[in-house]
């Protein structure tokens, strides 16, 4: 990436402030966009196009120090924005609706990628890792009382299950080669395949979603969504990356190593950090990677490098842990004064839905617990999520289905703290993470739930809680905003 350079003899302090000021006026503008698209969908790009001349215009105005990320990013932003706003030049939008509501989810999708690849970093290399591929037929022949083929419909069906007592669950082959399975479907094959422990197999089936990755070129997104939706993914389980993406990086990107299998047309791949973790039961989370709009689970601290999980991949591994799909996660003990956070409120919300959610929040708890993540005199699950949300009170749980405008605010929301992280890295403003340092906080822990046993009647108890507790934080909401 390109900036502006800093006037010669121009003191450490003078290049401090110009970089806090483009980093001030890149948040401002951000923000600008951002309320745009809180407002009438009709004509989005139209009025970013016609804000972001304006900042463009206003920027050019001052000292050329302080237009360091305006001095390539903002000019290919424009220029995307040019393009659908105006194509050809021309002064009236042209799009493929009346307006920008009627575009498709795809073609929304695709322009959050394009403004994505403007604010990349760049790639480092990462170290090899070894992958592996299974076919089809090499699983049906190895596993045939757990998977089977079958023809349906003129199409191939994989069939697979827990063992000979329990029923089939079926998912659709896909048809095309740059379409896979991630998450659940994948998972389950991988641990047949390590002849994983039945009860990781059993928390998997049946499967809650269906998420898909496809390599795309950029023209076949819409293709892409519509056999992804076939297959019985959601608008929000649709993963895409680029046609030149080579496996091994996008399996590296994965949050948890358990995640680094993917199952398409011509079988299942994993990572053998994927295979161990299914034959174990003990998971990670991957070393820090940058992620585009999902940046990354963990980071690296301090001259000793250590490696700490951020409260999201606290999330990842709870969650695993909780629902009985894995077994265990090692932190070190510094961990602890990483705050998972909103994360509480998201995986509760999470759990609330589940037929068993007395069970899963109240295991939730005792992994926080056990892990560091609680304060003393919390002694539940209630006692934590009140005190997250007081932290984070706008946070809701409503069931509500987000809308196509729901979605595209919340991707573009992670696009600016992408723009964000991608300017700090650039200039070298690293973030303000401390951790007070300890005799022995290098030291390894195993977080599990080895010894806990569930109590059914509690499960009742916090299950029947859950509708008091939402309708409570709703209330204070009214008066708050009363």
């Amino acid at each position: 990436m390109i900036y502006g350079k800093y006037p010669e003899g121009g003191s450490r302090e003078e290049v401090k402030n110009a970089k806090e000021t483009a980093y001030e006026d890149l948040g401002r503008i951000f923000q600008k966009c951002l309320e745009i698209l809180q407002g009438n969908s009709s004509n989005w790009f139209t009025r970013l196009y016609r804000t972001l001349l304006k900042e463009r215009q206003r920027i050019e105005a001052l000292p050329e120090e302080e237009q360091i990320f305006l001095k390539q990013n903002i000019d290919e932003v424009i220029d995307l924005f040019q393009s659908w706003a105006r194509p050809e030049g021309k002064k009236k939008p042209v799009v493929t609706g009346s307006n920008d509501s009627e575009l498709s989810f795809s073609e929304i999708k695709k322009r959050i990628h394009q403004l994505e690849k403007v604010f990349e970093f760049k790639k480092e290399a990462a170290p090899s890792m070894k992958i592996d591929s299974c076919s089809i037929e090499k699983l049906t022949a190895l596993f045939p009382e757990q998977i089977q083929l079958t023809t349906k419909d003129g199409r191939q069906a994989l069939k697979f299950r827990e063992n000979q007592k329990q029923d089939w669950v079926e998912v659709n082959v896909p048809q095309s080669d740059t379409v896979f399975y991630k998450g659940g479907v994948p998972r389950v094959l991988t641990k047949i395949l390590a002849g994983a422990d039945p009860a990781l197999l059993k928390a998997e089936i049946p499967m809650n979603d269906i998420d898909i990755i496809a390599w795309s070129n950029g023209e076949d997104q819409e293709e892409i969504v519509r056999e992804a939706t076939a297959l019985g993914a959601d608008l929000e389980g649709i993963e895409m990356v680029e046609n030149d993406q080579p496996l091994q990086e996008v399996l590296k990107g994965r949050d948890v190593d358990l995640n680094q299998c993917f199952f398409g047309k011509n079988g299942l791949v994993f990572s053998d950090n994927a295979l161990r973790a299914a034959e174990t039961g003990s998971i990670d989370i991957m070393d820090p990677t940058e992620r585009g709009l999902w940046g990354s689970e963990s980071y690296y601290y301090s001259k000793d490098n250590l490696k700490l999980i951020k409260g999201r991949g606290l999330y990842r591994l709870f969650k695993f842990i909780a629902e009985g799909k894995a077994k265990s996660f090692v932190q070190i003990e510094l961990n602890r004064q990483n705050d998972m956070g909103i994360y509480w409120l998201v995986l509760a919300r999470k759990f609330s839905r589940k037929q068993n959610a007395g069970q899963l929040l109240n295991r939730l708890y005792e992994i926080g617990k056990r892990a560091g993540q609680t304060l003393e005199g919390e002694q539940d699950i209630y006692d934590v999520l009140n005190r997250a949300h007081d932290q984070y009170p706008f946070f809701e749980f409503s069931d509500a289905q987000q809308s196509t405008e729901d979605i595209v605010l919340w991707l573009s929301r992670k696009l600016a703290k992408l723009a964000d992280r991608q300017f700090r890295h650039e200039q070298g403003m690293k973030s303000e993470q401390f951790h007070e340092r300890f005799e022995g906080d290098e030291n390894k822990e195993v977080i599990s739930l080895e010894g806990y046993v569930d109590d059914e009647q509690k499960n009742q108890e916090t299950a029947a809680k859950w509708q008091s507790f939402v309708s409570h934080l709703d209330t204070e909401s009214v008066k708050e905003a009363a």
